[in-house]
C-alpha cells in the first residue's frame, strides 16, 4: 500500500501507534526492514520534550514512549544508520537521507521554533512527503496539524519562551508551541474525527484497515496543508471540540 504512494520528494514521514497490538519486537524490525527497502528517505518522530521538562537536550536520548513502539525500536536497533534532526522537542530520525533533495545539514542545527516558517517541519513540508499515520489514523494525535496551525496563526495555541540546555551546558532560547487551555477543568480537545472525514475527499488520501482493526492512512503534505489551512482560515475553531 505505502509502496504505491511514494511521492516525488522521496520522503515518507511515519507516525505510528501500534503498541496496543500484539506485535513482538521481531515484527517491528521486519516492518522497519521493509520500509528501509523503499527507494526513498523514511523519517520517524523522536520527540523528547526536553525544554518543557528542564532536561538536557541530547540527540542520544531515547524517544519518549508516546512516540510509539516503532520509533523506539528503530532508534535502538539501527544505531549509527540514521540522522537525527536538531529540534529539542520535536526531533526526527531519518533513514536513507541520501534521497532527500535538501541540504541535510540545515536540519542538524537547533531550531528556535518547531513549527511555522523557517522550522524543520517547514523544511519537511517543502519536500511534499507522504504523511502516514500507521495504526490509528489521524484521530490519535497528528503532529503535522500543528505546522498548519502555526502557519495560520491559530488562536488556540501560543509560543512560550523557554531555555533549552545542551549536553555541553550551553543554553539557548526556545519557543514552545503550546495549546491554550481556555478552561483548565474542561480542556479543548482536537477534533480528529472531523479532520479525517475531510481528508478522505482528497485524491492523494488513502486508507487501509487491517484485520486487527487498525488502519494505515496517508496523504501528501501539500494536500494536507492546503485542506487544513483552508478550513482553519474559514473557521478558527474548526479543529477543536469542547
Amino acid at each position: 500500500m505505502i509502496r504505491d504512494k511514494i511521492p516525488d520528494s522521496r520522503l515518507i514521514v511515519i507516525y505510528s501507534s501500534l503498541s496496543r497490538y500484539k506485535l513482538t519486537r521481531k515484527h517491528y524490525v521486519e516492518l522497519l526492514d521493509s520500509l528501509f527497502q523503499l527507494n526513498c528517505a523514511v523519517a520517524f518522530p523522536a520527540f523528547t520534550y526536553s525544554s518543557r521538562r528542564g532536561n538536557i537536550y541530547s540527540p542520544s536520548l531515547m524517544p519518549d514512549p508516546q512516540n510509539g513502539a516503532l520509533s523506539r525500536v528503530a532508534f535502538s536497533e539501527y544505531p549509527g544508520e540514521f540522522l537525527r534532526t536538531a529540534d529539542v522537542d520535536y526531533s526526527y530520525i531519518i533513514f536513507n537521507s541520501k534521497h532527500l533533495t535538501i541540504n541535510v545539514e540545515s536540519l542538524l542545527v537547533n531550531s528556535k521554533r518547531s513549527f511555522g516558517t523557517n522550522s524543520h517541519h517547514s523544511a519537511f513540508f517543502n519536500l511534499n512527503p507522504l504523511l502516514v499515520a500507521l495504526g490509528e489514523g489521524f484521530r490519535d494525535g497528528f503532529t503535522p496539524s500543528m505546522q498548519v496551525e502555526a502557519l495560520v496563526n491559530t488562536q488556540n495555541r501560543e509560543y512560550i519562551r523557554t531555555l533549552a540546555i545542551e549536553e555541553n551546558g550551553v543554553t539557548f532560547e526556545r519557543e514552545y508551541f503550546a495549546r491554550i487551555q481556555w478552561n483548565n477543568s474542561n480542556p479543548i480537545k482536537p477534533n480528529r474525527i472531523r479532520l479525517e472525514s475531510i481528508l478522505e475527499c482528497d485524491a492523494t488520501y488513502f486508507k487501509h484497515v487491517n484485520k486487527m482493526g487498525g488502519s494505515t492512512v496517508g496523504i501528501n503534505a501539500s494536500s494536507f496543508l492546503k485542506i487544513l489551512k483552508k478550513y482553519l482560515l474559514e473557521d478558527r475553531n474548526f479543529f477543536y471540540e469542547e
